[in-house]
């Protein structure tokens, strides 16, 4: 989808660029390479996360995931504990932590403004 293939193409001018450096040594470089390719690794899982969110009818979601924790939200008016528990399983599989690591929060307003 689109949001891979931006993702994707940020990644690498990213890589590139540092590759490109000559003020930074080898071990540095790889280092650099390293830690993007640990975000797109994480941005892809998100995105994944979120696109089966939405496919279970959600139209607005956004998962992060920051030191080991996840958390979720959704745009809705109101979720069930069965509904709850297959995001919570998407996330789990997709993100790769622990049910106690995940916050999942509902709201029922999203203001692109903030």
């Amino acid at each position: 989808d689109l949001e891979s293939s931006t993702t994707s193409n940020t990644i690498g001018v990213a890589i590139n660029a540092i590759i490109a450096n000559k003020d930074l040594s080898s071990e540095e470089k790889k280092a650099a390479v390293e830690k993007v390719a640990e975000i797109a690794d994480i941005s892809e899982k998100e995105i994944a996360a979120e696109n089966l969110i939405m496919a279970k009818g959600y139209k607005d979601v956004v998962v992060t995931y920051t030191d080991g924790y996840v958390d979720v939200i959704v745009v809705a008016e109101e979720m069930d504990d069965s509904t709850r528990a297959q995001i919570e399983d998407i996330v789990k599989r997709k993100m790769e932590v622990s049910a106690d690591k995940i916050t999942i929060n509902i709201s029922n307003y999203w203001d692109l403004s903030l």
